[in-house]
Formats: C-alpha cells, structure tokens, sequence
C-alpha cells in the first residue's frame, strides 16, 4: 500500500490548528495509558510526531512508514533531536500489509491517521 495520492495534501495540512490539535489530543491520550519505557511500533508514522514524543519519554520505537518522502520529514526532525532519543528511534520503509515482524514484538503498536486514507477493496 502507498500514500502517495494523499501525501502532498497531508503534508500541506501538518502545521493547521486542526492536526496541532489532534496531534495533541492523541498525545495526551498516550501519556495517560502508556507507561514509560516500552517498545512501542508506529505503523503509518509520518513525519513522527507521537513516535518522536514517545521516544522523548525512554521508549523504544520503530517508525514503519510507506512514504520515502515522509520518512524523510521524520529523519529531518530526527536529526534535530537528543542523541539519546536519536539512538531509541529506527525507521522503516514498508507496508501494513506485510509487517515484518513475529507477532509480540512490541508493547504497543500505533496506527493513527491511516485507516482514512487505506484503499479499501469491496
């Protein structure tokens, strides 16, 4: 599966009051059921906004995204973080479809802001 279609809409929309908010909301969400520490997948993480927070907060996370163009996005803001956090995040280019990995490897597993742009078979 890709993004492409929708990525440059998306991508425009990152900085609106209406995404700062939900970024936000879904944050707060996380920091009241998650506990710190843990291994934490992001599935569909864009640019890495919650991954970036939740690596900021001692978990380790693995950012999966179908994008190289958001991936890119993530990698730039990356770069501007801690070394500590830097060495907490690993990026992965790949599909929902196909993930590769054993089920329980991780404690957490996110997939916001996805399911809307997924395109659906009927």
């Amino acid at each position: 599966m890709t993004f492409t279609s929708g990525e440059d809409r998306w991508r425009s929309r990152l900085n609106s009051l209406r995404q700062v908010v939900r970024q936000e909301v879904v944050a707060r969400q996380l920091a009241a059921h998650v506990p710190t520490g843990g291994s934490v997948l992001d599935v569909g993480c864009g640019q890495g906004t919650q991954a970036l927070r939740l690596a900021r907060h001692g978990h380790q996370v693995t950012g999966l995204d179908s994008s190289t163009t958001l991936l890119a996005d993530f990698s730039d803001a990356l770069a501007a973080e801690q070394s500590d956090v830097q060495a907490r995040v690993h990026l992965l280019r790949g599909d929902a479809h196909n993930l590769p990995f054993p089920p329980g490897s991780f404690d957490l597993v996110l997939c916001h802001g996805v399911l809307m742009y997924y395109p659906w078979e009927t």
